[in-house]
Order: C-alpha cells, then structure tokens, then sequence
C-alpha cells in the first residue's frame, strides 16, 4: 500500500514539475514572438530569466535519461500524446507501467540532486 501511493506521490510530482515546463516553454515562446503584453508576469523582467532557467533544467536532466525513459517522459508529460493507449506499439502493459515508473524515478533521482 505504501509503495502505491508512493508511486502516485512521484506521478503527481513530475506532472507538476512538467506542467510548470510546459507553461514556461509557452510564456518564452510568447515573448520571443513579441506577445509580452498578453503576459500578467511580464512586468517582472527576471520572471523570464526563471522560465528560461526552468527550460534549460529539465532540458539537461531529459538529456541524461536512458531511451526508454526519454520516450515515456516525451508522450505522457511533454507531448502529452493525445492517444492514451501509444504505449501499445512499444510495450505490453506491464512492461510499460514498469518503463514508466523507472522513467520517474530517473527523472526524479536527477531532479532531486
């Protein structure tokens, strides 16, 4: 039962953690195309610094992570595949919510340090 819920603990953490990502890619995406005055935070100049910073983190950690991992990491958080049931061209079921949580451990082990 622990282990169980530790699990959903870490799932909330990096879909945290990459909805924050995602924002940040599009405020910057935003900025760089002129569109600052859609932006609440534009006012602080260093709240981009923050983003670009927050960006070029998870970056570097997705960088480190082994194949599988990056493709799990990819589909479920950063692409958000629209298609819940991608993992079947790759994976049986429970080989695929084994990759995932080893993914999430990586990416939180590194994330973590």
């Amino acid at each position: 039962m622990n282990k169980i819920m530790d699990s959903k603990v870490k799932i909330s953490r990096i879909s945290r953690i990459f909805a924050q990502y995602c924002k940040a890619k599009k405020v910057i995406e935003l900025k760089k195309q002129g569109y600052t005055y859609l932006l609440e935070e534009s006012l602080d100049g260093n709240y981009y610094n923050k983003q670009e910073s927050l960006i070029n983190y998870i970056d570097e950690i997705y960088s480190m992570l082994s194949i599988n991992s990056k493709i799990i990491i990819d589909k479920e958080y950063i692409k958000k595949d629209t298609n819940s049931y991608w993992w079947e061209k790759y994976y049986s079921r429970s080989t695929y919510y084994r990759q995932r949580i080893k993914a999430i451990n990586e990416f939180l082990e590194i994330y973590s340090i």
